[in-house]
């Protein structure tokens, strides 16, 4: 075919036309096919990738969902462990917030758990220590005013402070004559049952004991374990129930000292005095003493004393009767002048509550105050005629013979010109 182009020989180019045309056609025949097939191949092969990426996504999905499991097993895992060792740290915490400070945690693990069980431990001594501290000093110290202290940091710095406080003085009449007739170990077994009902009163009542003077109870009402206008109220209050309780504590003595006969008359003497007093710490600087001086506190002292005079039982000055004549029955009985003190000092007597004290018990109160007026007037007839009347209506009436026998004795020998009225206690 290329001879018969190059020769020019158009017979014989003519001639293998149609084998040519043959053979193009078979290669289009077979150029056709191939493209089918590689068409097919080309459609199964992206079939085939289809169903690959399929199974792929398939497989994807089911190693996700796998994992997703298994992470969330694990987290629960590790959540049941951490709440298992926070749950006790959550427990105690509420038991500490109902107040129950005994045990520690175990500490468990090395982590950040543990240490919080640590730390929480840690916490819990400091409570602890400082109720070990209250119990142990509270025998020694009024856990009211360890609680004060512990409340209230300022009050325990060395300066003092100037106040306005009630002081009572209670004190056991006969205590002396007793202690000479019993045991040592009776005698203690008695003071402090004793001690211990005088000094529940104050507590009950808000009031804070300062010290224990022998057989003599000396306490403080005021800011700011109480408010100031409640002071004098609660340390009267206070005061009629400890007459209430020794009255108990009175019959419960001969069981306490062993003894059926013989038995000394004891009683109680209570003295209230409200005023200035400087408090703070006083003492040494190997010992101290959160307490109460000045001259309020003597003069509650001397009020105590005064009691043995008069036959009576709880005696205030003026300061304190101004705070609860709203609501106690007062009697003013006399006015003194205590040993040391520089001026006279007006003393009431506490009858009973205002509401609770029948008229019965208020006309020898009216009484005497007629024979008082009279007495300070130096009208001596007057007072002594109204002073044996309360003695008729009330033949123990303690003030009432006082003063009788003072006006008789005024009657023989009269009391300076200048008198104003007040008595001149005699020193102990």
């Amino acid at each position: 075919m290329t001879e018969s182009i190059e020769a020019g020989d158009r017979a014989a180019i003519e001639a293998t036309l149609p084998s040519l045309d043959a053979a193009r056609d078979r290669v289009a025949v077979r150029m056709e096919a191939t493209r089918r097939a590689a068409l097919e191949l080309a459609r199964s092969t992206v079939g085939t990738a289809h169903d690959s990426q399929r199974q792929v996504i398939q497989i994807t999905f089911v190693v996700l969902g796998i994992a997703i499991l298994i992470g969330l097993l694990m987290a629960a895992r590790i959540a049941r462990r951490l709440v298992g060792a926070v749950q006790p740290l959550v427990t105690a915490t509420r038991a500490v917030q109902q107040g129950a400070m005994e045990g520690e945690l175990d500490v468990r693990s090395e982590d950040e758990i543990g240490e919080l069980t640590r730390a929480f431990n840690y916490m819990l001594r400091e409570p602890r220590l400082k109720d070990k501290i209250r119990a142990t000093f509270g025998r020694y110290v009024d856990p009211r005013l360890v609680e004060g202290l512990v409340e209230h940091p300022e009050l325990t710095g060395s300066a003092g402070d100037k106040r306005v406080l009630t002081i009572p003085f209670a004190d056991m009449q006969g205590f002396t004559m007793l202690s000479e007739q019993v045991t040592p170990a009776s005698l203690v077994a008695l003071l402090n049952r004793y001690l211990g009902l005088m000094a529940d009163e104050v507590r009950r009542h808000d009031g804070v004991v300062d010290k224990f003077i022998g057989d003599a109870v000396m306490a403080f009402f005021g800011p700011p374990f109480i408010a100031p206008h409640e002071q004098g109220r609660m340390a009267c209050a206070t005061a009629l129930a400890q007459v209430s309780r020794f009255e108990e504590f009175r019959g419960e003595v001969p069981g306490i000292l062993g003894l059926k006969q013989f038995m000394p008359e004891i009683g109680l003497r209570i003295g209230i005095a409200t005023g200035e007093v400087v408090v703070g710490n006083i003492g040494s600087a190997s010992a101290m003493s959160y307490t109460v001086i000045g001259d309020t506190v003597n003069t509650a002292s001397r009020i105590e004393n005064a009691n043995k005079l008069y036959g009576t039982r709880i005696l205030l000055n003026d300061d304190t009767a101004a705070l609860v004549r709203d609501s106690l029955l007062l009697r003013e009985i006399d006015r003194i002048l205590p040993p040391g003190k520089a001026g006279p000092v007006t003393i009431h007597e506490v009858m009973g509550p205002l509401a609770e004290t029948p008229e019965a018990a208020r006309l020898p109160c009216a009484t005497y105050g007629e024979g008082l007026d009279a007495y300070r007037a130096g009208d001596r007839a007057s007072a002594r005629n109204a002073f044996e009347r309360c003695l008729e209506i009330k033949p123990d009436h303690g003030p009432a013979r006082e003063m009788s026998e003072r006006a008789v004795r005024f009657s023989i020998s009269p009391p300076p010109a200048n008198w104003a009225g007040t008595h001149a206690m005699a020193s102990n």
